[in-house]
């Protein structure tokens, strides 16, 4: 026929593009693992931020117990 089947690409463009042509939604690219995990880190201390000003401690008292952590 043409010379047989393909090979797949063999230089460091070709990779790229055929890895580029495979993208489909980035779900599990390194910046979105990144975000996820950042992500998970803060939620802890936002649930606990929800739970005191449901408790009725202002914002003036939440930041100053904040500001003493550091």
């Amino acid at each position: 026929m043409h010379g047989g089947p393909s090979t797949g690409p063999r230089t460091a463009a070709g990779l790229a593009r055929s890895k580029q042509a495979r993208w489909k939604h980035g779900r599990y690219s390194d910046e979105a693992r990144q975000q996820r995990a950042h992500f998970r880190e803060l939620l802890p201390e936002c649930k606990e931020l929800a739970f005191q000003f449901s408790e009725g401690m202002t914002l003036e008292k939440r930041l100053r117990t904040l500001l003493s952590r550091m």
